[in-house]
């Protein structure tokens, strides 16, 4: 998330800075001209609305409001080869049995689609808790972004009672991007994952696929 906090950064900085400019340029440019010799004075609106130009009542809610739009919005516009926010049709892949007795695991490699939903803004990212076979919940503990687009991420997982696996599973997934569409946008992530060690067995490695399915396409 480097990138895009130093983006959010500069755009606040660039945001204070034109709002400072309009308070200046309003009271050394505008306001003269209204007070000028042979002026009749501010009439009431002129009055207010020089008031309100000039004063927290303004420029506050200004600034807060550009703040929403960077955060949320232009980020994407700027910087959409880090743009993962949406939904994701994900598939994990069960394939190397760690420790614990190969004749309780299931036949391997064991494929489990899944749905993800990334929530990114400029500075910060985080993903929604979801559910799969056999799974009672999957919840991100961690997830940082790294200035290539590549997700890192520790997780629990607590599963429904099945053969095979623990009630309760710590790991750590790292996942990259595969496939970018228009504007660099990505479109396909593929990842690796560990279970982390811990007193429950089995323990297991695998692999991580997702597609994303709000409308964004590959480039051909």
């Amino acid at each position: 998330m480097v990138t895009l906090r130093i983006f959010y950064r500069r755009m606040l900085y660039t945001g204070v800075g034109l709002i400072v400019l309009l308070v200046i340029s309003v009271t050394t440019k505008v306001v003269p001209i209204i007070y000028s010799e042979g002026s009749q004075g501010p009439t009431a609106w002129q009055s207010f609305l020089i008031g309100l130009l000039t004063s927290s009542a303004c420029f506050t809610p200004l600034f807060l409001g550009y703040e929403w739009l960077v955060r949320n919005h232009l980020w994407r516009l700027f910087h959409p080869e880090l743009d993962l926010n949406g939904h994701w049709a994900g598939t994990t892949t069960y394939e190397r049995l760690e420790r614990g007795d190969l004749k309780e695991a299931p036949p391997l490699p064991d494929a489990r689609p899944h749905g993800t939903d990334i929530h990114q803004d400029a500075i910060s990212i985080a993903i929604r808790s979801s559910k799969g076979k056999g799974m009672a919940s999957w919840q991100a503990e961690a997830v940082e972004l790294d200035s290539n687009g590549k997700l890192i991420m520790a997780y629990s997982v607590d599963r429904h009672e099945e053969k095979g696996f623990p009630k309760h599973t710590l790991g750590y997934e790292v996942i990259k991007i595969v496939c970018r569409g228009a504007r660099n946008r990505p479109t396909e992530l593929a990842g690796s994952f560990y279970h982390a060690a811990q007193p429950d067995a089995p323990l297991y490695s695998g692999t991580s696929s997702y597609n994303r399915t709000d409308g964004a396409t590959a480039s051909k």
